[in-house]
Parts: C-alpha cells; sequence; structure tokens
C-alpha cells in the first residue's frame, strides 16, 4: 500500500477551512453576498405636507363647526354661512366616492416617496370642493326658498 506517502494538502484542511474557494482581496476574504430585502428608506417629511394636512385641519374645523355651530356665529356672518348649512350636507357625501378614489390610487398614481403628498392633496381638494359645493348648492337652494 502506500505506506510512505505523505497526503499534506488534506492533513492541513481542518472543519473551519470552506469547501469552496474564497476569493481574497489583499489577503482579506470576500463573503458572498447576502440577498436580504432591505426596506425603503422613509421618504422625508416636506413642509408642503405640513402646509396641506393644517390647512385641511382648517377646513374640516370649519365644517363642523359650520354644521354644528352653526347657531354660534357672529350676526354679520350669518347671511355668508348660513346657506353652507344645507349645501355641506349635500356637498360632503357627494364628493366622497371621488377623494377615496384618489387617496386608495396614490400609490399606483404617484412615485414612492410621493405617495404621502398626494393622499394629503387629495384629502386637501376633496374638503375645497365639499366647500365650494357647498357654497353653490347652498345659494341655488337659499335662491329657491326666495
Amino acid at each position: 500500500m502506500m505506506s510512505g506517502t505523505s497526503y499534506s494538502a488534506y492533513s492541513r484542511a481542518s472543519e473551519k477551512t470552506p469547501l469552496l474557494p474564497v476569493t481574497t482581496i489583499n489577503g482579506v476574504p470576500i463573503s458572498w453576498p447576502t440577498f436580504r430585502p432591505t426596506p425603503p428608506p422613509p421618504p422625508p417629511s416636506r413642509p408642503i405636507e405640513n402646509i396641506l394636512l393644517a390647512l385641511s385641519l382648517f377646513l374640516s374645523f370649519f365644517h363642523v363647526f359650520i354644521l354644528y355651530f352653526s347657531n354660534l356665529t357672529p350676526a354679520f356672518l350669518v347671511p355668508l354661512l348660513l346657506p353652507l348649512v344645507p349645501g355641506l350636507r349635500i356637498a360632503i357625501p357627494a364628493a366622497l366616492p371621488t377623494a377615496v378614489a384618489f387617496f386608495l390610487a396614490a400609490p399606483l398614481i404617484s412615485t414612492h416617496d410621493r405617495r404621502n403628498f398626494t393622499r394629503c392633496l387629495a384629502v386637501f381638494l376633496y374638503l375645497c370642493g365639499s366647500t365650494l359645493g357647498a357654497a353653490i348648492v347652498g345659494g341655488d337652494l337659499d335662491r329657491q326658498l326666495k
């Protein structure tokens, strides 16, 4: 048999030695890249989003005030704000389906970093549209009653 032959290549191997060849750069082994999905970075906060949210909050408070606290309105504003009461009751549910569709479609119609801006804009435009619709409908109802 081969009693005098030594297998030096196999005797140097240990359990920690990798079975596949390792590529090194300047003596530092390169590991295989890990394929873990990384979450996208959070979108940066933009001042325009904060402004749109503040204006939306103001308009929603205005709607609540007109609908539920119109009896506290000063006398000189009553002719301006009183026609909005029946108009808001019609305009708010009438404009809602379009606003919901744009809010839900925001990820599809905008890029990832613009998704929040698109949703803020959809809410703000819904509130503006319902206020304008209330003014138009309320004015028409007021003229029909006179």
